[in-house]
């Protein structure tokens, strides 16, 4: 071994022999983040709408609170008719599937493909292929305006990140505050299979230029369902 990294291991060695300066956890350390967290958020359910709504805008997100799955499907149907969608696609969720319905019963001439209904070696290139995306978020966090989703419940990830635009349905009872309310609500097992999504792709490697939709959409649209 030569000098030099005997030197290195040495210091190493002398490193872990010394204390973390570090305090230890409090027994009451639990209750110290759950009252800071509470000190910081709003009051009321439409002051977390609010913020829910602001925080989402900062990364590029659109917004929109409402009624029910009706105003939604006729949202929805002025959007596809509005960018001249051909191709659409849903996630697995039967809400999804419901408001496509009531959006086909007044509108055809659009393909939409049903995501749990392909086979995985085409359903990549199925979904690459349609420019908007319907999915159903399992909960919505207002301090960081985030939405999670659990793949036991959507069955694939796939229509969040493949679809230039994702419109995404979420009750407005399932808004959290913070992520520690997450926690709270789900156990370890339904953890294992969720993700979030905070606005539209977005990445600023190449010369510092802000450019959306290279990892992932480059639309997020929430409708918040206040029914």
């Amino acid at each position: 071994m030569d000098a030099s990294r005997y030197k290195i291991l040495e210091k190493i060695k002398a490193g872990t022999r010394i204390h973390s300066q570090i305090p230890s956890a409090t027994d009451d350390f639990e209750k110290q983040i759950i009252d800071g967290l509470e000190a910081i958020t709003p009051k009321g359910n439409q002051a977390l709408v609010d913020q829910f709504k602001n925080e989402l805008e900062l990364v590029s997100g659109e917004f929109h609170l409402i009624r029910n799955d009706d105003e939604a499907a006729e949202w929805i149907s002025q959007y596809l008719t509005k960018n001249k969608v051909n191709k659409w696609v849903i996630s697995g969720e039967t809400r999804c599937q419901q408001i496509a319905d009531r959006i086909h019963q007044k509108m055809g001439g659009i393909e939409l493909v049903e995501t749990t209904q392909i086979g995985w070696p085409k359903r990549k290139t199925e979904l690459a292929d349609a420019s908007v995306a319907l999915v159903e978020a399992s909960f919505a966090i207002a301090d960081i305006g985030s939405l999670v989703f659990r793949c036991d419940q959507t069955r694939t990830s796939l229509p969040h990140f493949l679809s230039d635009c994702v419109i995404a349905i979420v009750e407005q009872k399932r808004l959290l505050a913070n992520q520690h309310e997450l926690f709270q609500k789900l156990s370890s097992e339904e953890m294992k299979h969720l993700f979030m999504m905070a606005g539209p792709s977005r990445t600023a490697d190449i010369e510092k230029i802000l450019i959306l939709g290279v990892h992932g959409p480059r639309q997020v649209i929430v409708l918040m369902l206040a029914s």
